[in-house]
């Protein structure tokens, strides 16, 4: 018997529990969501929906997606994204309270730069603010598993809309 054989074993089990999502998004096939979601964001949400952040990565760049302090691949945060009028809110789900808690909001007027990039059948929302932090985000469908590509352009439509009106 391989003496490395119960390691591999205990590698193969804790990947599976890391991709499967240890991380919980909160109730996004429940009736609750969009209220819960709505009473966690100051201004009236137009779209919301499961996704991910991915922090200082430039959209597919693949050298970028890994930090060169630690030589790792850069966190991706699952969560919920929301877009308001004048903003775009990462938010967590707080088991415990059973709340939904801002962790990012990034008011359009502050964006520097805002694209839609897209890499085969991937699409992700690539921009940075007026302190040069860089972010990829994406909205993923409801069974967590496929990039939504129709909700990413909806809401990059939706940014560029707000971001670039004068009103």
């Amino acid at each position: 018997m391989n003496k490395y054989l119960p390691m591999r074993i205990i590698y193969v089990i804790l990947s599976i529990a890391i991709l499967t999502g240890c991380v919980t998004r909160g109730p996004i096939k429940e009736a609750s969501f969009n209220s819960l979601v709505d009473s966690s964001v100051s201004n009236k949400v137009l779209l919301s929906g499961p996704g991910d952040l991915l922090p200082n990565v430039d959209g597919f760049s693949f050298f970028s997606n890994y930090d060169l302090k630690s030589r790792g691949p850069s966190a991706v945060s699952k969560g919920v994204l929301a877009c308001t009028k004048d903003e775009l809110v990462y938010l967590s789900w707080d088991e415990k309270n059973k709340i939904y808690k801002n962790e990012l909001v990034i008011k359009y007027a502050d964006m520097q730069s805002l694209e839609l990039r897209k890499f085969g059948l991937g699409t992700r929302i690539v921009l940075t603010d007026n302190e040069l932090g860089l972010y990829s985000l994406y909205f993923v469908e409801n069974n967590e598993q496929f990039v939504d590509g129709k909700m990413n352009e909806r809401a990059f439509k939706l940014m560029w809309k707000h971001k670039n009106d004068k009103s």
